[in-house]
């Protein structure tokens, strides 16, 4: 039965394959390859005609132990930078460059530092940076506009809250820095700074006066002029999340001038200079939730709330408007990481947890992948910055106390190892365990579903992990496994071969309660199930 649903989606996808017999052979054999029995554990496989094009390993909840890191992720530690270890600093990443700059050395003075340095991703050195125009101060933001990096707020360190400067902008070509013209407000500390390709947008933060404020200011770097934002439609807060979609400024959560957490947000159109508020997130209200731009959604994550640091996160797409959850992660985002460190990579959010772990999360995939911990990891207020396939962390302070640091190092990870030794062949053998169900999903499944699927499934007791492995991938591995005849894939189309999810679960005897699940589940076509024997695989 499960065969004759394989045979008859190859022979739909493959149509055009010269060798179709040879390739349905070996398919076949590969979906009756049966499964060593251990642990009286099982194994549901979910086959999805879904055209999804990325790998996905779907970690366990929150409280069990995560199921597979990226083995292709190495850290690689950088040189000792030129300047003294700090935390709190801004960072930008030029494309060429990671250039930090400000920040406090962990000592009772409260006033910070006013240096910085350059660290060039392909010479593997520092520079330090000329001096700039700058008080010492706290609370400043940067942003990277492709020529210049843009310093702006913050307050004086000798504890009058009082504004420092006008900013400054530093161009790295040529090694020195200009002062910016006074902006119409002012924000103290933890407001929020984007570029949106013309202007530098600040907004919201703790004013001169105290209070927290949802005015803002845009800055024009070609003739170095402010234009005040219209007033936003929300409650003033700072310590929110926010990102640039390419035409509006997003802003979500934070906390208002009482210090209560927010859960809630708005969008600003400079071209119009109008706001629209967002439809309500299915999140709790949180400080200093991070938050990342993915080329289609903002995806919001962690931050602290009264239970304390979240764990879980949402995407919201502004087309629609409209959130939808993603899975809790394996690490915790909350103090003593705050501000959270997160980058996006293109493809994948990075981020550091409140114990120093890095986890990567794929919005393609709906999925978390747990990396390795980073060496001296520091995890107070260290900059990440992605940089070409992966991120660079740097600085930071231990919340044990102690020095900040002056050491980096640079994470470079893919999706899956190119190649594996043989404890690895092994390891993922022992992880495919022995009874398989096989769950149709109708056809036309949108990824919305699938991700809403993903998500029902991590909800399921009974279900330690599960993953899902997209057409491309599941070409990639058959490939691989009949790499010695080719003519059973050389004229295959990468996105030939059927989609699956595995589930594995705990105990053998939760088979029907698991599979009566999985059939009422939306989108779900027929649940098959088919036992196997111990044996070969």
């Amino acid at each position: 039965m499960i065969e004759d649903r394989l045979r008859s989606a190859l022979h739909t996808e493959v149509d055009r394959v010269d060798a179709l017999g040879a390739i349905d052979r070996a398919v076949l054999k590969r979906a009756r390859r049966r499964v060593a029995l251990s642990s009286g554990a099982l194994s549901l496989v979910v086959l999805a005609f879904i055209g999804a094009t990325a790998w996905v390993a779907m970690q366990p909840r929150l409280e069990s132990l995560p199921a597979r890191q990226d083995q292709g992720a190495e850290w690689e530690s950088l040189p000792t930078a030129p300047i003294e270890g700090r935390s709190g600093h801004v960072s930008v990443s030029t494309g060429t460059e990671l250039i930090v700059w400000g920040g406090s050395d962990g000592s009772d003075d409260p006033a910070g530092l006013v240096d910085g340095a350059a660290f060039d991703y392909g010479s593997r050195s520092w520079r330090t940076l000329a001096g700039a125009p700058l008080q010492v101060s706290n609370g400043r933001s940067a942003v990277w506009t492709g020529a210049e990096m843009i310093v702006w707020g913050g307050e004086v360190g000798d504890g009058s809250h009082g504004r420092p400067d006008n900013g400054a902008a530093y161009d790295p070509s040529s090694d020195s820095w200009r002062e910016l013209a006074s902006s119409p407000y002012w924000s103290l500390a933890s407001h929020s700074a984007i570029w949106t390709g013309t202007e530098v947008i600040v907004w919201g933060g703790v004013t001169e006066s105290g209070s927290a404020t949802a005015s803002g200011a845009a800055y024009d770097p070609r003739s170095n002029s402010w234009r005040s934002l219209s007033e936003a439609p929300i409650a003033g807060r700072h310590r929110h999340a926010v990102v640039w979609t390419g035409t509006e400024m997003i802003v979500w959560g934070g906390v208002d001038v009482s210090g209560d957490p927010l859960a809630d947000g708005a969008a600003y159109d400079p071209k119009n200079d109008s706001w629209r508020e967002l439809s309500p997130a299915p999140l709790s209200e949180r400080d200093s939730p991070a938050a990342v731009w993915t080329g289609s959604e903002m995806i919001v994550w962690g931050g602290m709330s009264e239970e304390g640091g979240r764990v879980d996160g949402a995407a919201y797409d502004p087309a629609t408007d409209s959130w939808l959850e993603i899975p809790r992660s394996p690490v915790g985002g909350g103090f003593p990481a705050l501000p959270i460190p997160i980058a996006w990579n293109g493809q994948q959010m990075a981020v550091v947890g409140a114990g120093g772990d890095v986890a990567l999360y794929s919005p393609e995939d709906n999925n978390w992948t747990p990396l390795p911990d980073p060496p001296a990891g520091r995890v107070m207020a260290p900059s990440l910055v992605a940089e070409g396939d992966g991120v660079v962390l740097w600085g930071g302070a231990d919340p044990s106390g102690g020095e900040s640091s002056s050491e980096g190092a640079v994470l470079h990870f893919s999706d899956t190892p190119e190649e594996d030794g043989e404890d690895d062949e092994k390891a993922r053998k022992e992880e495919i365990e022995p009874v398989r169900a096989t769950v149709f999903l109708e056809n036309g499944v949108k990824r919305a579903d699938r991700r809403s699927f993903t998500n029902k499934l991590a909800e399921i007791d009974g279900i330690a992990n599960f993953e899902f492995v997209s057409k491309r991938e599941a070409f990639k591995r058959f490939k691989k496994k009949y790499q010695d005849q080719p003519e059973y894939w050389e004229n295959l189309p990468k996105d030939a071969l059927p989609a699956y999810f595995m589930v594995t679960l705990s105990d053998q005897a939760d088979i029907s309660r698991i599979v009566e699940l999985l059939e009422g589940l939306r989108g779900v076509d027929e649940v098959l199930t088919e036992t196997t024997e111990a044996g070969d695989l």
